[in-house]
Formats: C-alpha cells, sequence, structure tokens
C-alpha cells in the first residue's frame, strides 16, 4: 500500500520525540514492505527519507501558506503522487482530503501566541471530524476525543531500544561529547526548562557541576528559551542542550544515562517507553499521563514539586538497589512494546481505512 506522511513534525524538529516517533514508524512500516511517500521541506526529513520518497515542499512557506497546506494542498498532492491514505502525526487533519487520512492524536495541549498559529490549531482541530481514523496508545489515559474513529493502538518501540550495551555506544556518544554517567531529559517548552532547570538546580547542589544534566530537544529555540537557559546556567550547574541526534543514538544516550527525568508532559509518552524499554529508571512528575505508561516503574512525585523531583532524581544517582528495583519493574512493563504484532497493528490501520473508503 502506498501511503503518503505528513512530514511538519520533522521541520525544524531537532531531537523532539515526535520527530524521532516518526523517523521509527517510517522505518517499521518501510521494513513491513509499505510503500511510503514523506512530504517534507528541502533538508528536514533526516534519516526518514532513507526509507521513503520525497515530495518536497519549497524551502519558505508563510503562516498563511501553510495554512492552506494542511487544511487543502497536502492531500491533494499526496493523491496526485499516487497515495491511497494520509498520515498525520500531529494531532491536525485537513479540512476536506480525496484519499483517507489518518491521524496519531496527541496528549498534550500547547498554547500557541500567534494568532495564525491559534487558527492554524483551530482549522486542524475541525479537520479531525473528517477523518478515517484517530490512532491513540492504548497505555495512555483515554482521549478527550469521543470521534467514533478512535482507536486505541498497542504501544511498540524499535527493536534498538534495549539494556544491552552495543559496540557502538560508546562512538554513538562521543559524537555529542558525553561518556556514561549523566541524567537524560527531553524538552520542547518553555514550561518544561523552567521546570527542569528548577529541579536540576537542587541534583546539582549535590552532584556538582562535572555530572551533567543532557537535554535533548527542538534545534530551535526561542527568544524565552534563550532566556531561561542563560538564568539556569548560572544558577542550576552543569547542563547540556543536546539537537541533531539519530534515533540509533538516541538508544546508545539513554543506555549511557542513570536517570531519565520527566517534567510531567508527554505528547505520545514514547519518550518514556525508550527510556522503560533500555532499563532507565524514570523519575517524573506524577501527571496522568506519565503516570499511566510509567506506573511503578517509575518514582514519580507530585507536581509540581520541583525540590521534591530534584530528590527523586538524585535518589535513583546514589541508591543503585532502588535503581535496579526500576530498571527490573521498567523492562518487565516493556516486554509488550517489542511485540511484532503491536508494530503490525499500526500499519494494518491503513488498510482497513483503504478498505471502507
Amino acid at each position: 500500500m502506498k501511503i503518503a506522511i505528513d512530514g511538519s513534525a520533522l521541520m525544524d524538529a531537532g531531537a523532539d520525540p515526535r520527530a524521532l516517533e516518526l523517523s521509527a514508524q517510517v522505518s517499521l512500516w518501510h521494513a513491513a514492505g509499505e510503500e511510503l511517500i514523506l512530504i517534507h521541506r528541502p533538508g528536514t526529513a533526516g534519516e526518514a527519507q532513507a526509507h521513503a520518497q520525497s515530495l518536497l515542499l519549497t524551502s519558505q512557506i508563510g503562516p498563511w501558506k501553510l495554512l492552506a497546506l494542511e487544511a487543502w494542498e497536502l492531500p491533494r498532492r499526496a493523491a496526485q503522487a499516487g497515495a491511497e491514505a494520509l498520515y498525520c502525526p500531529d494531532s491536525r487533519a485537513p479540512l476536506s482530503s480525496p484519499i483517507p487520512v489518518v491521524v496519531a492524536l496527541s496528549a498534550r495541549h500547547e498554547r500557541v501566541s500567534s494568532v495564525t498559529g491559534r487558527i492554524r490549531r483551530a482549522v486542524g482541530q475541525a479537520g479531525l471530524r473528517g477523518t478515517a481514523a484517530l490512532l491513540w496508545p492504548r497505555d495512555l489515559p483515554q482521549s478527550s476525543h469521543t470521534h467514533p474513529a478512535t482507536r486505541a493502538m498497542p504501544p511498540f518501540v524499535g527493536p534498538g531500544f534495549v539494556p544491552t550495551i552495543a559496540s557502538t555506544d560508546a562512538e554513538r556518544r562521543a559524537r555529542h561529547g558525553l561518556k556514561v554517567g549523566y541524567s537524560l531529559a527531553f524538552c520542547t517548552t518553555d514550561d518544561e526548562l523552567r521546570t527542569l532547570f528548577a529541579v536540576w538546580s537542587w541534583v546539582a547542589a549535590a552532584v556538582g557541576d562535572d555530572y551533567p544534566l543532557v537535554i535533548l530537544g527542538r534545534s530551535h529555540r526561542s527568544k524565552e528559551q534563550r532566556g531561561i537557559e542563560s538564568i539556569a546556567g548560572r544558577t542550576s550547574g552543569g547542563s547540556r542542550r543536546i539537537d541533531g541526534v539519530s534515533l540509533e543514538e538516541l538508544a546508545a544516550l539513554y543506555r549511557g544515562a542513570d536517570v531519565f527525568l520527566h517534567a510531567g508532559q508527554t505528547d505520545t509518552g514514547q519518550e518514556l517507553r525508550w527510556a522503560l524499554a533500555c532499563g532507565l529508571p524514570v523519575a517524573g512528575m506524577e501527571t496522568p499521563e506519565v503516570s499511566s505508561v510509567v506506573g511503578e516503574a517509575g518514582y514519580l512525585v507530585r507536581p509540581p514539586d520541583t525540590r521534591a523531583l530534584g530528590a527523586a532524581c538524585l535518589s535513583l544517582i546514589v541508591e543503585p538497589a532502588l535503581s535496579e528495583t526500576l530498571k527490573q519493574k521498567g523492562l518487565e512493563r516493556a516486554m509488550a512494546y517489542h511485540d511484532p504484532a503491536s508494530g503490525r497493528a499500526w500499519a494494518e490501520v491503513f488498510r482497513s481505512v483503504k478498505q471502507a473508503s
């Protein structure tokens, strides 16, 4: 089957979990024999481009042109390229489409400040009413979308996310200037960045500046984020931002860390599943989404207590017995993520919507 993929989640995304998850899905579907078309701007597809035909957009797209593209033009271009279905991985859908549309929903409700951004989000949300399927990970709390097309899907992770150390791990970490022994976190919003730095200020006071917090996130930093980082650099000890991480490098970064530090908000929970699958203990805020994915395999504290989360993170760094206990609980929980049937279920959705159209 020929599937078109809206690659906007890959655009300027750096080490965003959504972009990395989409790359993993592209690889999985390619291995299953699907014919893929990735719609993206030049230079933004990353490793996903190796598994899909590219349908390039223009390099510069203004906000109103982007709105028109997502709402009407993109599905028509996909159909003209021979696609039999369109996959949108970012909780948005076109207003109309000549081919079935499948959407992956997000648990996060990001604040949008610009007028065009709010209109774009509203239009994308309106488009969800006409989709053939809305996909929601089964281990997250029930989606707020009550559309009859909503499907609870089994979560999965790629085969590279395992606790066994690979011979190339040290080399892949070295590309980013890392050795083993650090805490790892993802950050995609200003609020997450503030939380992480507030937490780390408590941890750094005990471990010192030589033990870093490694933060993965989007390559583009807002003026607000740069200001937060500047202030935190004077108060929070050693921390590093890393962009441009591949899936293979990501697994090595997980295996080299002592703790996965989570601020509580997530799109799909995938960054937490990667941690569990790699045997990396989780310290996080006890939000419904994090609790649902991690369960008893994490050291969770009530939000927004950053001091308590700092204590949880520090406990996992300095108490090997506690860390090992949570590691084993996480690995038990992650066994289902490697079930081949789980990965196939996501691809089989496209065949079912094609038959129903």
